[in-house]
């Protein structure tokens, strides 16, 4: 975390990121926190009451060095406002959330998801077989987001078959159970598999977590879009690596 009088544009990497937090304690008993990080010609703002989700704001400007001007503006005028620097922020505390209309973004994607889920596919949704590219990943997603942003009593084990059953009246395929119910039909088999899949992967995309009964049940929904798909290698690359994050 780079807290310096000004943010710098670095000529060397390709991707710039920097990140400054301040926070602020009102006059009366709720302290707020404000985030900014900078990435390449976007400006990620992450605010609200501490011990809250809060909200985020993806701001899209000409270029990395308007960029930095805009967050070094905002940052002097919440210093004005009285903001001062935190030095107890912890990024890996806190839930990222997309933004509208940008979708699944880097800035809006937590730390633990993006040291571990490198390649390009995660967060690629013109690719049909990522977890977020179809239309029921991107949904999924979208629910448990708001389910979390709502702060709605959650069971991520459960969860997707709450979306497929209660909310778009398709029969569930639990993984693991024979079916004769063709793979690829309207609310087949792999419409569950895709969202159980997102809403794994989601969950860490947005807390950096995931529980291990959501995990063994991806694995088994990814297991069986493997025996499916005619994109063995994506599909491959996203069991190997769930497989391998730490629950």
């Amino acid at each position: 975390m780079l807290v310096g009088p000004r943010l710098e544009a670095n000529s060397v990497t390709t991707v710039r990121t920097i990140s400054v937090t301040q926070a602020f304690v009102t006059a009366g008993k709720q302290r707020q926190y404000w985030t900014i990080n900078v990435a390449d010609e976007y400006c990620a703002i992450h605010s609200g009451t501490v011990g809250t989700p809060g909200e985020w704001q993806l701001l899209e400007n000409l270029d990395v060095e308007s960029a930095i001007d805009s967050a070094n503006d905002l940052i002097a005028a919440k210093k004005q406002a009285g903001y001062v620097l935190d030095p107890t922020f912890d990024p890996l505390a806190q839930w990222y959330f997309d933004v509208g209309e940008f979708g699944p973004h880097p800035l809006t994607t937590h730390p633990s998801f993006l040291a571990h889920f490198t390649d390009e596919l995660y967060l690629d949704i013109a690719e049909e077989e990522s977890p977020f590219g179809s239309d029921d990943g991107a949904e999924a997603l979208v629910r448990l987001t708001t389910a979390l942003q709502e702060d709605q009593p959650v069971d991520l084990s459960t969860f997707a078959e709450v979306i497929v059953v209660q909310k778009w009246e398709m029969p569930f395929h639990p993984p693991g159970e024979s079916t004769d119910v063709d793979y690829w039909s309207v609310g087949g088999p792999a419409t569950t598999d895709k969202v159980i899949a997102a809403l794994a992967f989601g969950s860490i995309k947005i807390t950096g977590k995931v529980a291990p009964g959501l995990k063994a049940l991806a694995r088994q929904s990814l297991l069986r879009l493997l025996d499916n798909t005619d994109q063995p290698a994506s599909v491959s690359r996203m069991l190997t690596d769930l497989e391998s994050f730490a629950t």
